[in-house]
């Protein structure tokens, strides 16, 4: 009758053994799909990164090339009224 006890018992051990087993690897799991979703976001994030750079980039030089345009045209005013144009 004991033995049958100690059967028991331990088989009920290695059920809850084999059960929390299970629940670690299942929350394993989870955390594993989560970092993997969060990489994944900011692994997407890096084009929209590099053309939000690229567009800011070309902002900028277009500012410069407008600033440039606008001496050059003020300067050509001014040689051309000089020269009596």
């Amino acid at each position: 009758m004991e033995s049958r006890n100690n059967k028991r018992e331990l088989q009920l051990i290695l059920n809850l053994v084999r059960l929390r087993q299970e629940l670690s690897f299942a929350q394993m799991l989870l955390r594993g799909a989560s970092i993997s979703l969060t990489l994944i976001g900011l692994c997407n994030l890096i084009p929209q990164m590099i053309l939000m750079i690229i567009f800011i980039e070309l902002e900028e030089q277009l500012e410069e090339l407008m600033e440039l345009a606008a001496h050059y045209f003020s300067y050509m005013n001014t040689n051309s009224a000089s020269l009596g144009i």
